[in-house]
């Protein structure tokens, strides 16, 4: 585990440090899409994910601010939250995006209520591959990440899993003028805490978009499906199997997308199509959320 952390950790330092050097470097003129469809407005306006990691590469000294309410609904607990983030684009080619989590209201079926500040993250994206011609645009990105327990593990429900995550991923995405697709795979390892280590978490993402309408240098309005798979190993208990945890789950991810020069609006819901944990645990009903934006340029 040690060893892992050191790894995730040099890697997001050393894409910090070569992203500085490539920002230094001019490019050389290459071809790109017209300014239509879904390239209508500047790339930290474009569709992207709603529920998938990455893909937050948004342009140098570009900042965006995102106001994230959501709901989830499982068998025996809901849980309401709110989450402000901050995305900077501090090359052309890297972003650094910051989550601070707060849950507003977490109940479960035996009446127990919490509320409070949930686990905050820091994740680093830098995109290593670009392609353009006068139609599409490619881009594939390594993604970094560390979360801390700021949340409440004793709480009740808990605002927090009460561990250190760490996460490393890539994601390859294609954007032409009307249709755009992406994969994601990852994975998130934790530290041991209160004598449990949680499993780790291997994360399959695809998706797949389309323009509906959209006006040059006015607004982008379109649609993205993801499937969005998540399997976990079963944690230790104080160095023992628990039986009750791991699993492997697909969700099912609509959502609409409206974009201006400055706002950004995506909703969204998830579904799981896929729910197969191990021995007895809380399994997810389905998730509502949606996210504002506001773009500092």
């Amino acid at each position: 585990m040690k060893k892992t952390t050191q790894c995730i950790i040099t890697l997001l330092i050393s894409a910090a440090s070569y992203a500085h050097e490539q920002s230094q470097v001019v490019a050389l003129t290459a071809p790109e899409p017209p300014r239509k469809g879904l390239y209508s407005l500047d790339a930290s306006q474009m569709p992207g994910p709603f529920f998938s990691f990455g893909q937050n590469i948004v342009g140098k000294d570009v900042l965006i601010t995102y106001f994230v309410p959501g709901y989830q609904k499982a068998s025996n607990a809901n849980y309401l939250d709110l989450v402000p983030s901050i995305l900077y684009g501090f090359s052309e080619n890297a972003s650094l995006y910051v989550i601070t989590p707060w849950a507003l209201s977490y109940r479960d079926n035996e009446g127990n209520r919490s509320s409070g500040f949930s686990d905050s993250t820091a994740q680093l994206e830098y995109a290593f591959y670009n392609t353009c011609s006068a139609e599409s645009c490619g881009q594939a990105t390594i993604v970094g990440g560390i979360s801390y327990p700021t949340g409440s593990y004793n709480k009740s429900p808990p605002t927090s899993d009460g561990t250190s995550n760490y996460f490393l991923g890539t994601t390859y995405n294609y954007t032409s003028l009307d249709w755009l697709w992406f994969v994601s795979p990852g994975v998130q390892v934790s530290t041991k805490r209160y004598g449990i280590l949680p499993g780790k978490q291997y994360l399959y993402q695809l998706g797949i978009g389309h323009n509906i309408t959209s006006i040059e240098d006015k607004y982008i309005f379109a649609f993205v499906t993801e499937f969005d798979g998540q399997y976990g190993k079963k944690d230790k208990n104080q160095g023992e199997v628990d039986l009750n945890s791991g699993g492997n789950t697909i969700y099912l991810t609509p959502s609409l997308w409206f974009s201006t020069k400055k706002v950004t609006l995506q909703l969204g819901f998830s579904l799981p199509v896929v729910q197969h944990l191990f021995g007895e645990q809380d399994k997810s009903k389905y998730y509502l959320s949606g996210t504002f934006g506001w773009t500092f340029n």
